[in-house]
């Protein structure tokens, strides 16, 4: 009785383990008509309820860490290049928060062969404070805005996460 509790345990305790090890396996994720891809973290999934205009969004809701993507044609701007896009986008971040304050950046920041900019804003709405970190990257054809952002004590945490799932983002 006592070794098939001990076996019935150790199962457990093994198929657990290759659960947990199979959830933490990155996974490439193709979105807008298989035109970008992007790796997200094993313990983060595909979500549905962030932003409604966002090409992607995904996430870790235990860990409080989110990134949304959004992708638009150049032919829809007049001689913007990265440093106009991520104004104009951090502008609406801006206006969506009760308090706004850009603590890093600009900082240049290359993402395969695409270049950008990156900030880093702490911000607050109903009374949260969050900690964003906001990435712009231009390449021939299309602007690319990655939101990422945690509570404020979260961030640090995730960040390791964040900058990772950026830099795996590419143009198919």
């Amino acid at each position: 009785m006592m070794k098939t509790v001990q076996r019935s345990i150790l199962m457990i305790l093994m198929v657990g383990l290759l659960l947990w090890g199979c959830s933490n396996a990155k996974k490439e994720i193709t979105f807008a008509n298989n035109q970008f891809q992007i790796t997200k973290p094993g313990s983060w999934v595909v979500l549905n309820s962030l932003h409604d205009g966002a090409d992607i969004e995904i996430g870790n809701i235990f860990k409080e860490a989110y990134l949304i993507v959004f992708s638009e044609s150049k032919l829809d701007f007049d001689d913007w290049d990265a440093s106009d896009y991520s104004e104009t986008t951090r502008g609406f971040i801006k206006k969506s928060l009760s308090e706004y304050k850009e603590v890093s950046g600009p900082s240049a920041v290359t993402v395969g062969d695409l270049q950008g900019i990156q900030y880093e804003i702490i911000g607050s709405l109903n009374q949260v404070k969050f900690k964003y970190l906001h990435t712009t990257l231009e390449s021939r054809e299309h602007f690319h805005q990655i939101v990422a952002w945690s509570l404020l004590s979260k961030y640090d945490s995730n960040l390791s996460d964040y900058q990772s799932t950026i830099l795996s983002f590419e143009e198919l």
